[in-house]
């Protein structure tokens, strides 16, 4: 199983996230436990060796 850590603006965001959507400048990010955490910005980049996402805030 792939689980991936979100950073955004280089500080811990989310843990354990299974998956994603985008609504416009809106990300949600969803955990293995159903925890939904959304923050408006944009992914900068996805490391998929080290299952991390870092995101900029807008």
């Amino acid at each position: 199983m792939c689980l991936a850590k979100v950073i955004v603006d280089q500080n811990d965001f989310a843990q354990s996230v299974t998956n994603f959507r985008q609504d416009g400048d809106e990300l949600t990010f969803v955990t293995i436990f159903g925890e939904e955490k959304t923050v408006n910005g944009t992914i900068d980049t996805i490391d998929f060796t080290e299952s991390v996402i870092n995101v900029t805030s807008k």
